[in-house]
């Protein structure tokens, strides 16, 4: 079958963030034996269409045209459902997405009317699924797992000699994980946190640098931790670190998993008992026991059969 990614329904700025997420389902895609391609214009007529939740109400006129002339498309839902909203967000959260132009609220009711039009929805968050199934036309909606990729192994094995940062995190220094921050630093733990989006080949001397890897959730209570990352400093031989989550990710075993009253300590023992053997222990598992190419093939089976025309 062939897929084609396409990001123009977000900005640049959103678009350098899906990087990650972007490369992990084209090259999985690939390896499960598909033709894939990623696309930040138009869509490919010949191919099944695949865009990541975020529909601006100027958006929605293409997906309603998309399906009045039968070219399919799919969604990729990266956050928690939760009700009416994502993420747990109320009306008070509404500065959060102040750049967007809409609320949370408004997103999520988006998202319903463009899922409606959909020929199926993956959730990287397994209990969205069925809150999402009765939206998606022929209630095709599964949670796909986060699983190993082989196109997505970029980072370089480097001496642990050599690893002059203990501790790396990156992404939104939202409050909350700028408190956790201070605490490692409070304890004589080297931190390194870039304060804006850093391009690819940067992040990946921060990372080679790294003893440990970090991931926290955006805030307390937080309903969905962020799985790309984790997967992609998995699937990288990175030793990572992360919040206990609300649900079985599948990632907790090729990792360290803390409360976060308890990340420090984590930390601050991995940092102590450190060897670049333990990431790369943990990444061959992960391709061992989840490869994404079997996880794509099944969940195609599942929500895609009726598209094939080979």
């Amino acid at each position: 079958m062939k897929f084609q990614i396409v990001l123009s329904n977000h900005s640049p700025e959103s678009i350098n963030k899906l990087e990650d997420m972007a490369c992990w389902l084209w090259r999985g895609l690939e390896e499960a034996g598909h033709v894939a391609g990623v696309s930040v214009g138009p869509m490919d007529p010949t191919a099944i269409n695949i865009f990541f939740e975020y529909f601006p109400d100027e958006t929605l006129p293409v997906f309603q045209k998309l399906a009045e002339i039968g070219i399919p498309f799919g969604i990729i839902c990266s956050e928690a459902v939760t009700g009416q909203t994502l993420n747990g967000y109320d009306q008070d959260d509404d500065m959060i997405v102040a750049s967007m132009g809409f609320t949370w609220k408004k997103r999520m009711s988006n998202f319903r009317k463009v899922a409606g039009l959909a020929e199926f929805v993956w959730c990287l968050e397994p209990g969205s699924v069925e809150a999402l199934r009765p939206s998606v036309k022929g209630g095709r909606c599964a949670f796909l797992q986060s699983g190993y990729v082989d196109g997505q192994r970029i980072i370089h094995p480097r001496a642990q000699e050599h690893k002059d940062i203990d501790v790396l995190f990156f992404g939104s220094l939202t409050p909350y994980r700028m408190q956790i921050l201070e605490s490692l630093r409070a304890v004589g733990l080297s931190v390194e946190a870039p304060e804006a989006f850093v391009p690819t080949f940067a992040r990946t001397s921060l990372i080679e640098r790294s003893k440990v890897c970090l991931s926290l959730n955006m805030r307390e209570n937080w309903p969905i931790p962020s799985v790309s990352r984790i997967s992609y400093l998995i699937n990288n031989g990175a030793l990572v670190v992360w919040e206990n989550p609300p649900y079985v990710t599948g990632l907790e075993p090729f990792s360290i998993v803390a409360e976060a009253d308890k990340i420090v300590e984590a930390c601050q023992q991995a940092v102590q008992n450190y060897t670049p053997e333990t990431g790369e222990r943990y990444a061959r598992a992960f391709r061992e026991h989840l490869p994404m190419s079997e996880i794509l093939t099944a969940v195609i089976a599942k929500t895609c059969e009726h598209l094939r025309t080979e």
